[in-house]
C-alpha cells in the first residue's frame, strides 16, 4: 500500500515538474515573440521614416536645397548602416528592405533602428520647419 502511495506521489510530482517546465518554456517563447514584435514595430517605423527622409530634399536657406538624409543623419557611418539594414536605394527611390525575425534580433539592426529614431527626434526638436518639409 505504501509503495502504491509513493508511486502516485512520484507520478504527481513528475506531472507538476513537467507542467512547470512547460510553463517556463512557454513564458520564454512568449517573451521572445513579444521582443520580436516590438522590434518589428520599431523597424517598420524607423525604415518608413528613413525611406521618407532619403526621398526628400530640404530648403534650409532660401534658394538652396540639400539632401534631407545628410541633414537628419549627419553621421556617414549611420547612413551606411541605414542603407545596409533598413532601406535600399533603387532608381532614386528609397525602399524599405524586407527583414526576418532573426535579423531583427541582431545587435547591429537594433542599434541602427534606435539610432534612426533618436536622430529623427533630435532633428524634429532642432529643426521643426525642416521636419515639416520632410513630413516627419
Amino acid at each position: 500500500m505504501i509503495a502504491k502511495i509513493a508511486l502516485i506521489l512520484l507520478i504527481v510530482a513528475v506531472i507538476i515538474v513537467s507542467g512547470l517546465w512547460t510553463l517556463q518554456r512557454t513564458i520564454k517563447q512568449f517573451k521572445r515573440e513579444t521582443s520580436t514584435l516590438d522590434w518589428r514595430v520599431k523597424f517598420e517605423h524607423a525604415a518608413g521614416l528613413a525611406s521618407r527622409i532619403y526621398s526628400a530634399w530640404l530648403q534650409l536657406t532660401p534658394g538652396t536645397q540639400t539632401d534631407a538624409s545628410t541633414a537628419v543623419f549627419p553621421d556617414s557611418e549611420l547612413r551606411g548602416r541605414i542603407e545596409s539594414h533598413l532601406i535600399s536605394i533603387s532608381g532614386g527611390r528609397a525602399l524599405v528592405r524586407p527583414v526576418t525575425p532573426e535579423q531583427l534580433s541582431t545587435p547591429g539592426m537594433q542599434k541602427t533602428i534606435t539610432d534612426v529614431l533618436n536622430c529623427v527626434e533630435q532633428f524634429k526638436r532642432a529643426n521643426p520647419a525642416g521636419a515639416r518639409q520632410i513630413g516627419i
